[in-house]
Parts: structure tokens; C-alpha cells; sequence
């Protein structure tokens, strides 16, 4: 995922070690020249740019493996789903005016230690029902992003550890977003996120 162009692209997996090998600024072997040229002239890799490396890092990504669940219905308090509907405007309105990386820079690094303590759970409980509240008002087809970059953020303000998360199907090509806690969906469902391959953690 380029996130100073904002774009998708597949490496193909022969020419993915090449690639990383220049991202870590390792030495390179003979076939690389090779393989990075390939990458070359379609625009993936590009030489003597004056701009700084401005892209993420890879990280490591915590594959799902369960996701939020409530044991007794949560309270939904009008103050929380306000808080949400607050923060899910701000991201839509983010994305139509900011370059993506700089909204995903503000999002902090990926979580590595997850919380999943019953006071963690406490707080999350009310985010995850306040974000269900708003779904009236802001519809959940096609407006994963904001809606997990708003989710994120409200976990922050709360103190808590999480991870934004972005995934892809390639046949057909499709991406989707969603909020992770270790390996634990927050705000989405297992069956759901496990259909699309996980490329990016911020």
C-alpha cells in the first residue's frame, strides 16, 4: 500500500524479496537490478526522487481471530453516540481534504500489546454500541475508513491501545477497514474481515 500516493498495488511474489531488500536499504543481489526494473516502468519504484521516504514502514499484522462480543447489552448513552457520530465526520471530512498519510501518521503506531483486560473491555463496550448507534446516520456501505478511523480515534481519547487495520480481496479487487485490538475485531465481525487479506496496520 503506497500512502503518500494513495494506492493499492500486487507485488508479484518473486519480485516481493527484491523490494524489501531496497525498502531496508540491504544489499542487493544480481537478480534484483532485474526484478526493480520491472517495478521501475510501471511506477512502483522510482530513482534519484528528491522528496524524503514518507511511506510506513511494514509491520507486522495480528491476523484476526475473534472479535468483540457483548455479554449483556451495553447502555447506550446519547452523549457516547454523539461523541461517535462526532468523530465519524471528522474522518469523512478528513479524507476529502488531507493526503492519507498524514491521517493515518495521526493515528499513531500499531498497537503491539493489546488490551483485552476486563477494565479495557469496560470502556470499550460503550464505543463499540455508541458507533451501532449512529449507523442511521451514516450508512456502513462504503464508508469503512472513516467510520474505523473515527473508532480508533475514540479509543484513543479513552486511553486505549488499538489498531486500524486495512485488508483486500483481489478477485474481485476490494478493500476494507476495520479496528483490531490484538486479534480481536472491534468493530466489525470475524466472518466479515476474514474474507480480505490484511496489508496494512496503523
Amino acid at each position: 500500500m503506497d500512502t503518500q500516493a494513495d494506492r493499492y498495488f500486487l507485488v508479484p511474489e518473486e519480485i516481493g524479496p527484491a523490494l524489501l531488500r531496497l525498502w531496508n536499504c540491504e544489499p542487493a543481489e544480481e537478480r534484483d537490478l532485474r526484478d526493480l526494473g520491472r517495478l521501475k516502468s510501471t511506477g512502483v519504484v522510482v530513482t534519484d526522487c528528491e522528496a524524503p521516504r514518507r511511506n510506513f514502514n511494514p509491520s507486522t499484522i495480528i491476523l484476526p481471530s475473534s472479535e468483540l462480543t457483548e455479554l449483556e447489552p451495553t447502555q447506550r448513552r446519547r452523549i457516547d453516540a454523539a461523541r461517535a457520530a462526532a468523530y465519524q465526520l471528522k474522518a469523512w471530512l478528513g479524507i476529502r481534504m488531507r493526503p492519507m498519510f498524514e491521517i493515518l501518521a495521526d493515528l499513531g503506531p500499531t498497537s503491539a500489546l493489546p488490551d483485552s483486560t476486563e477494565a479495557a473491555d469496560a470502556r470499550l463496550l460503550p464505543i463499540a454500541a455508541a458507533f451501532r448507534a449512529t449507523t442511521g446516520i451514516f450508512r456502513q456501505q462504503d464508508q469503512c475508513l472513516p467510520r474505523s478511523i473515527a473508532f480508533k480515534r475514540m479509543c484513543m481519547a479513552s486511553g486505549l491501545r488499538v489498531s486500524l487495520v486495512i485488508g483486500v480481496t483481489l478477485d474481485p479487487f476490494s478493500a476494507h477497514a476495520w479496528v483490531q485490538s490484538g486479534g480481536r475485531v472491534l468493530n466489525d465481525t470475524l466472518e466479515r474481515v476474514r474474507c480480505f487479506t490484511p496489508i496494512f496496520s496503523a
